[in-house]
Parts: structure tokens; C-alpha cells; sequence
């Protein structure tokens, strides 16, 4: 992805996620500063301390061990402050990534985030913004800190020896070099390391979710050695990894040997002839290992950018893709009215719908009845407006449903999945979820009462969610469509877990609220279907309507 080295790209997060932090950075930058010019005086006061030694100043000797005390203290309680204005930066910061990319996700297309598993939606929102944020701050902070350190260093160095100075800025054309040399390598095998981590991800997911049926089916020794296997995988190419970016330091270091030597060398030979004294040859030798380790941090991060720009093409792709959110467009009060005109849809390129319709105008109780498979579930989430794209025409009182407002939409339609959508907190709260006026007390408990959920009401577990049955979990939902002032609701499924008696009441229910409202119902069972004010059948999948 191109765009990712274009500076315009860059710049769009640091003005959203890192700039928005400024007072912070500004700290930051001030204690980095403070803390370069105290290690840049160190060295200088060490060749100091060393000449002195040379020609017997015990006292002199003493007055600047005093100030290399002092000099060495200061750059510690620096070096500690930076750490922490750095961490509190880096998890702002970090956490503003997180939340864009949560607030993305939860108003991306359906049919865009239907092509992701869970656990690499997880991944991309917890990794992703810690490995951005990461590199931005860390290149923020090594400039300043590169940028002093290299102007300081080379400064005292020309002073003290040309000569030595230039044999020492060989280093940086050579580090560039290097990096240039393994930069599409280091790119491809961190996609490779994504990839992995995705899988490994979604595949924990997935165990986790599922612990019920593992064990149930005595499959505990697959899952754990498909589980090993993950995590084979996850360290092969994590050391794959590593083997790319050791090899660029070790060729770094070595050249760094090399120049080293070659200045030790020289350096003899200077004190030799009377051109340097020892002291000034310890101190430049400090400033030149600064040097080095700041264009080595330039090489490093040269490295970090060709590894993060995979996580921001990630980034990328989740903030830049359509939003779902319809937040223009006509109001819709109450729907009277709904009809399928020649409607078509596909997935994968697969027709799931083909040239289907109906229509209903007027409240009542209507059923759709088909195989599994024959598209049923999909006529629901296109109603739902989870699915957008498809052919025909799909009216709510008269009006292609594209045309309205997305909240507007889902505040009249009610669609009760035949996976329950439960959360882990208590009863109360899973029920008036959809609320967004306060629920009358007295009615919410008489709901509860006659869906007999007390027992549920009085359980102190932190995770309601897996604690519940199927039929628990149904009548949850039923309860929301009973405390709910939706005008049309579609249900898929949900009776399926509930005993006769309790079938019975919830049917009434459902008829009593189809008085005055649409509600549309699928399921198999005769019973539901033979007091539906209409059926919709659904055409064989190979069949053409």
C-alpha cells in the first residue's frame, strides 16, 4: 500500500491521535532536552578528571568527581521522569487509536466486517494502536534526541580532532545502506508474523466461545494440539522475524567494530606524536559511541517504520472503508407498511435471494417458511439494513429503505435474532437495553414475573451471559419485545428453547402485539404458522420466482 509512505497519510494520524496531547509531548521534549545536555557534559568532565589525574590535582580531581556526582543524579531522575511522561503519553494516546478503531468497527458495514473473524477484529484494535502509537512516539522523542545529541557530539568531536570526527561519520551512509538492503524483506515477513497472529487470534476465539461442545465431545486433545500448532506457527515466523532484524544490527555493529578499531589506532598514534592528550581521547570516545548510538537509532527507526507500516495498512483499512451509519435522509415514525419488489442478493458471489417479493400492509402476524439455507435470516438483516447491497426495491410505507435514516429505521424495527444478543451484566439492565426512556418499575416486573425470570433477577454472577439456558436467554429477548414500542418486529427463531406451556403464553403475546404492529416470524413449527394472518413461502434456491 502505497499511500502508507506518503507523508500526508502520517500526518493524518499524528494530527488526530499525537498533537492532540501537545502539553504532554512538550514536557516531554523539555526533559529529554535537560537530560541530553547533562550525558553531553559527563563525558567532558570524565577527559577532565582523567588529564587532572595525569598532572597530580588531587583537588581539582575532587571538585569535578563533585560535579560529575551531581551531572550523573540529575541525568537518572531525567531519565526516570521521561520514562513516565513517555508511558502516560504513549497509553493516551494509544487509547485514542483504540476507541477510533472501536467506534469504526461498531459503524463499519455488516457486510464489510462479516468478512473478518472475531479474534482478528480483537487483534487489529489492542496491537494496532499500541505498535502505531509506539513508533510515532518513540520517532518523536529519537529525533530530538538523534538530532541534539548528533549537533553536540560531532561539535566536541570536530574540536577535539577532525581527523577522527570524519573516519567516525562514515558510519551513516552505511547504516542507510543496510536498512535499504532488507527493507522490503522486514515488510514481508511482518505481514506473514499479521497473518499469523490473526489466525492465532480468531482460533482462541473461537475455543473459548465454544468450551461447552469441546468438552461435551471429549475434543480437548485436538483443540490442544491445533493450539500448539498456532503457536508453532506464531513463533516460526516471529523468529523468522527476529533472524532479519539481527542480522541488520549485527551488520551495524559490526561496521560500528570496524571504525572503532580503526579510531583506537589513530588515536595512539595522536597521543603518541603529542596531538591529543589521554583525557581528551576517553572523551571523545564517549562522544563518539553517542554519535553511533544515535545514527544507529536513526537505523532502528528506519526498521520500526518498515515493520509498523503493515499496522497502519491495517489501520488503513478499518478507518477508511464506509461507515453505516445513514445519518441524512427521510424520518420514518412508525412502519405501516413493507414490500419485496424482485429483490436479489448474493453473497460471495452466490445468490442467496433471486427476484423475491412480498408485500404486507397492514398489522398482523406473518411467518416465513423455507428450508434452511433458502434465505430467510437474510431477508430479516436486509430489512435490518445490515445488508445494503442488493438489486430490486425494498419500501417501508412506500419508501426504498436506503432513504432513511439509519437510527430512525432501527428505533421502529425490532429484529430478535435466533442467536440471543446477551451481555454480562444483570437482568434488568440485558432487558431495558434498548431502551432510551426510563422503563416504568412496576411493568418491567410484571413482564419478568410472567416470563418467569425472578429466578434469574436474584443472581449475584458477574457473567449472566454464560450462566443462562437457551430458553432463558429467549425469554430475554421476548421480554425486550414486550417492553419494546418497535412497530415492526421480526422474529427468527425464538421460541425454539421454551417448554409448551411457556410457548403458549409467549404465542399469545406475540399475537396480542400483532394487533396494532407488523410481526414478522420465522420458524418451522405448524404451530406458529397455522395463526399467522400470512405465509411467505420461500422458493427453492435453485428456483427463480
Amino acid at each position: 500500500m502505497n499511500s502508507m509512505f506518503d507523508w500526508r497519510e502520517h500526518k493524518k494520524i499524528i494530527d488526530k491521535f499525537i498533537l492532540p496531547q501537545k502539553k504532554k509531548i512538550i514536557y516531554l521534549i523539555i526533559v529529554i532536552l535537560l537530560g541530553i545536555i547533562t550525558s553531553m557534559a559527563i563525558p567532558y568532565v570524565f577527559g577532565k578528571i582523567i588529564d587532572l589525574i595525569v598532572i597530580k590535582d588531587l583537588q581539582l580531581v575532587l571538585k569535578f568527581i563533585l560535579i560529575s556526582l551531581i551531572l550523573n543524579i540529575f541525568q537518572s531522575l531525567s531519565s526516570i521522569l521521561e520514562e513516565w511522561i513517555g508511558n502516560i503519553l504513549s497509553i493516551d494516546c494509544s487509547n485514542s487509536i483504540k476507541e477510533a478503531m472501536f467506534a469504526k468497527i461498531l459503524d463499519t458495514r455488516y457486510e464489510f466486517l462479516n468478512s473478518y473473524g472475531e479474534g482478528e477484529l480483537v487483534s487489529r484494535i489492542e496491537n494496532t494502536g499500541d505498535k502505531i502509537v509506539s513508533f510515532y512516539i518513540d520517532f518523536f522523542s529519537s529525533i530530538v534526541m538523534i538530532l541534539f545529541s548528533i549537533i553536540i557530539s560531532a561539535y566536541i568531536m570536530i574540536r577535539i580532532s577532525l581527523k577522527l570526527f570524519i573516519i567516525a561519520i562514515i558510519l551513516l551512509p552505511l547504516t542507510y545502506g543496510i536498512n535499504y538492503i532488507f527493507k522490503s524483506t522486514i515488510i514481508s515477513k511482518q505481514r506473514d508474523y499479521i497473518i499469523k497472529l490473526d489466525a492465532y487470534s480468531d482460533y482462541l476465539i473461537d475455543t473459548i466461545s465454544n468450551l461447552t461442545g469441546i468438552k461435551l465431545n471429549n475434543l480437548e486433545k485436538i483443540f490442544k494440539g491445533n493450539y500448539g500448532r498456532k503457536l508453532k506457527d506464531l513463533k516460526n515466523v516471529s523468529m523468522s522475524n527476529l533472524k532479519i532484524n539481527m542480522a541488520v544490527r549485527s551488520l551495524q555493529d559490526l561496521i560500528t567494530i570496524i571504525l572503532s578499531s580503526l579510531i583506537l589506532f589513530i588515536s595512539a598514534k595522536l597521543i603518541i606524536l603529542g596531538d591529543l592528550t589521554l583525557g581528551n581521547i576517553v572523551a571523545f570516545s564517549s562522544y563518539m559511541e553517542k554519535l553511533h548510538s544515535s545514527i544507529k537509532n536513526i537505523g532502528d527507526l528506519n526498521l520500526s517504520f518498515n515493520e509498523v507500516i503493515v499496522d497502519l495498512e491495517r489501520y488503513k483499512k478499518i478507518m477508511d472503508h464506509d461507515s453505516e451509519k445513514k445519518i441524512d435522509g427521510k424520518k420514518l415514525s412508525k412502519v405501516t407498511s413493507l414490500k419485496f419488489k424482485n429483490v436479489s442478493f448474493k453473497y460471495d458471489d452466490e445468490y442467496i435471494l433471486k427476484d423475491f417479493s412480498f408485500e404486507i400492509n397492514k398489522p398482523g402476524l406473518y411467518g416465513i417458511v423455507g428450508e434452511n439455507g433458502s434465505g430467510k435470516t437474510t431477508i430479516f438483516n436486509l430489512i435490518s439494513k445490515l445488508y445494503t447491497d442488493y438489486e430490486g426495491e425494498i419500501l417501508i410505507n412506500g419508501n426504498e429503505i436506503s432513504d432513511y435514516r439509519d437510527e430512525d429505521l432501527r428505533n421502529e424495527v425490532l429484529f430478535i435474532e435466533s442467536k440471543p444478543f446477551i451481555l454480562r451484566e444483570n437482568l434488568n439492565s440485558n432487558i431495558t437495553i434498548l431502551e432510551k426512556k426510563k422503563v416504568n418499575e412496576s411493568h418491567l416486573k410484571k413482564i419478568i414475573q410472567f416470563l418467569e425470570l425472578d429466578r434469574i433477577e436474584k443472581y449475584s454472577t458477574k457473567n449472566l451471559k454464560d450462566t443462562l439456558s437457551k430458553g432463558e436467554k429467549q425469554k430475554i429477548h421476548l421480554a425486550r419485545m414486550m417492553i419494546g414500542r418497535h412497530s415492526l418486529i421480526l422474529l427468527d427463531e425464538v421460541l425454539s428453547g421454551l417448554d409448551q406451556e411457556m410457548k403458549k403464553k409467549a404465542i399469545s403475546k406475540i399475537k396480542e402485539r400483532s394487533k396494532n404492529n407488523i410481526l414478522i416470524i420465522i420458524s418451522h413449527e405448524y404451530e406458529i404458522q397455522r395463526i399467522c394472518d400470512g405465509l411467505f413461502l420461500m422458493p427453492d434456491k435453485n428456483i427463480s420466482i
